[in-house]
């Protein structure tokens, strides 16, 4: 608590200085209490952080309440899979604490008239650091049209050209995280004319076959 009460004072005698000099006159600032408190009653700081720290207890700085949630779902990392196709899924990249995915709440929607990449390289959209800025999509006029609310999200033909956001918000049971928010740099694409090659192989195994006819149709496929 001392450690908590030192670094805000400082933060606050740097502003009084700043002040001071601007109005030329000594601003000297109250000390900010920080105390832990329970029920009312004051926490001791001589009781281990492990006992301390609980769900339940109130962190308080001066007037301000702060209600202790320990390992609040927290989202590290996030970012879209790439190239997104029209009729494939797409699937978000995440790094999650103290979540399950299966509580998580997944929006998506389509941004932008006309989106256009952003300039970053492969491996930074791949892996976007949530601790920093992270990069903004420069895309024409347009708002954010709400699509789908799940894991993953298939785009139609009417999402060509455009990009695709996705707001997670981290839950655990009935705690809930910060949401965090990631807009993809390049936009949905409309794949090839015809079929895709797999589909073309697909179409010999539509339904389960023998032993025999799997070894010919491996070896037809070997020797074309």
């Amino acid at each position: 608590m001392t450690h908590m009460a030192t670094k805000i004072n400082q933060v606050i005698a740097k502003r009084s200085r700043r002040k001071s000099k601007s109005l030329g006159v000594d601003v000297t600032p109250a000390e900010v209490r920080v105390c832990l408190s329970e029920n009312g009653s004051i926490v001791s700081t001589s009781e281990l952080n492990a006992s301390a720290w609980t769900d339940g207890k109130c962190l308080q700085i001066e007037d301000q309440m702060f209600h202790v949630c320990v390992n609040v779902p927290t989202i590290r990392k996030l970012s879209l899979l790439q190239p997104m196709i029209v009729g494939f899924p797409v699937y978000v990249n995440i790094d999650l604490e103290f979540g399950d995915m299966s509580d998580c709440e997944f929006t998506w929607y389509r941004v932008g008239n006309s989106a256009v990449a952003v300039e970053t390289s492969q491996d930074e959209d791949q892996e976007q650091n949530l601790t920093k800025t992270p990069k903004k999509s420069r895309q024409s006029n347009g708002s954010a049209i709400k699509l789908f609310c799940g894991r993953f999200y298939i785009p139609t033909a009417e999402d060509v050209g455009f990009q695709l956001k996705l707001v997670c918000t981290p839950v655990r049971g009935d705690v809930t995280g910060e949401s965090i928010t990631t807009t993809s740099s390049a936009t949905v694409q409309s794949g090839p004319t015809t079929s895709f090659p797999f589909e073309k192989r697909h179409r010999f195994t539509d339904h389960v076959m023998s032993g025999d006819r799997s070894l010919l149709l491996i070896l037809h496929f070997v020797f074309e």
